[in-house]
């Protein structure tokens, strides 16, 4: 997962930010129980930790669990970390449903080209 992190770090354009990847995380740590992963940044210092659920702990839900799109969203997080800040939770409601839009076209794009 690393190598991956520091694949899509280049392509996001993330070379800038230190940015930790806790992969495997257990369930427990997550705020909230019904994600696949979480971000927290601090953008002054560009520093970043990345959480990503373990598989089996997601268990059978409606969406599929594919580890690299929940990188490629959480790396999102970071890029528009900015824009967070004084919304509305319509508005971050609408930007989470644009991150999650361009992390499923990116990682099907890059999986179409790999093929």
């Amino acid at each position: 997962m690393q190598k991956l992190l520091k694949y899509w770090q280049r392509k996001l354009d993330l070379m800038d930010w230190r940015i930790v990847l806790e992969d495997e995380s257990p369930l427990c740590n997550f705020v909230l129980k019904n994600v696949q992963g979480e971000t927290e940044w601090d953008t002054t210092n560009k520093f970043a930790v990345i959480r990503i659920i373990r598989e089996e702990e997601y268990g059978k839900r409606i969406l599929p669990f594919v580890k690299e799109q929940v990188l490629i969203h959480e790396l999102l997080h970071i890029k528009f970390a900015m824009l967070w800040d004084n919304n509305t939770d319509i508005q971050n409601d609408l930007l989470h449903q644009q991150i999650e839009s361009l992390a499923r076209t990116l990682y099907e794009v890059h999986k179409q080209n790999k093929n």
